[in-house]
């Protein structure tokens, strides 16, 4: 059984370690929130939500250790991180998944962005930075806020 909890303070060491083995930017308690997936009581996995601004988000960081793939934990954490975007008053949320990615993310409803005109800079320069580190290619997804 998968469980899902937000991180705490004392949960950014390891959470940064796993981060740093796979080359993935570290996170910070001040802008992220990390949401921790257990399977029966082990960490599983991870993913966050990165505050932007008020209104601005973007999903990312999500990992799930080794000997836990295949058990829909990235599923898990996804769909948590985007019950939580809900939740909040925000606009947009953005993703940049690699590319074989793509149709996990399309699960969970975010949409490829083709158009990059009305995308904020702030999001634009993670992609430039993304694009440039990644050997892998990665692509920009959003997921629009569903009115109440």
């Amino acid at each position: 059984m998968i469980t899902i909890q937000e991180a705490k303070a004392e949960d950014f060491a390891w959470i940064n370690r796993q981060y740093e083995r796979i080359g993935f930017v570290p996170s910070a308690p001040a802008t992220d929130l990390v949401l921790i997936a257990d399977y029966l009581g082990e960490r599983a996995g991870i993913g966050r939500l990165v505050k932007m601004d008020p209104f601005l988000y973007e999903l990312g960081g999500i990992y799930t250790l080794e000997w836990y793939r295949g058990l829909k934990v990235a599923d898990s954490v996804v769909a948590a991180l985007v019950h939580r975007f809900r939740a909040i008053k925000a606009e947009h949320l953005y993703c940049i998944p690699f590319e074989k990615l793509c149709p996990f993310y399309s699960k969970h409803g975010f949409q490829k962005v083709d158009d990059t005109s009305d995308v904020p800079s702030k999001i634009l320069e993670k992609l430039d930075w993304c694009l440039r580190e990644y050997a892998d290619p990665v692509s920009l997804m959003r997921l629009e806020r569903i009115a109440r």
